[in-house]
């Protein structure tokens, strides 16, 4: 209980950008969520490192292959977009906000009516548009503040654990040192 109480955006690392945003209500029956989301949940957080990862050093035989691997990758990316195009047509309830994103818990800018402090929902982050699905992840509600014309609404997670916990972590990790490293290009004094 103490757990749930402190701020889960105090603990660790902290993602802050723009990403698809859902919720609802968690019923009495669906509280933990089943092995099949979380291992949804994992492997779609999988996909997103190998978007991240570059290919190892090739041998000098090996380097005649790499365009016929560009041209697959290149094809792999156009499906992927035309799936997220085809997802996103149906899925007009995620809304593309700004979000501050830790292992534990998260904010984002709601608009329209916001679930009530103490709320169990689930919380569907849609984290990428390569992604055909947004991860679902329980959560309950902390702070709902009023923000404008809209509300800032935090919660804590729930249930988080285990491998998705740590997927989840090293998401941040990569987006929190891609946003310093930004940083950093754009401090940087241009050469002429």
């Amino acid at each position: 209980m103490e757990e749930r109480m402190s701020d889960p955006l105090e603990r660790g690392l902290v993602y802050k950008g723009e990403a698809g945003v859902a919720w609802e209500l968690r019923l009495a029956e669906t509280q933990e969520p089943t092995g099949a989301e979380t291992e949804k949940n994992e492997r779609l957080l999988r996909v997103l490192s190998l978007f991240d990862e570059q290919g190892p050093e090739r041998a000098e035989e090996e380097v005649e292959a790499v365009p016929e691997l560009i041209r697959l990758e290149t094809k792999l990316d156009l499906i992927l977009e035309l799936l997220f195009e085809l997802v996103s047509t149906n899925e007009d309830k995620l809304r593309r906000v700004s979000i501050q994103l830790g292992a534990y818990g998260m904010e984002w800018e709601q608009d329209g009516l916001p679930p009530d402090i103490e709320d169990p929902v689930w919380v569907a982050l849609r984290l990428d548009r390569r992604l055909p699905q947004p991860i679902r992840l329980p959560a309950r509600v902390l702070v709902v503040q009023s923000k404008g014309s809209g509300h800032l609404v935090r919660v804590a997670f729930e249930h988080q654990r285990g491998e998705l916990l740590e997927l989840l972590e090293k998401f941040i990790f990569r987006q929190h040192r891609r946003q310093i490293a930004k940083m950093r290009a754009n401090q940087q004094p241009r050469r002429p």
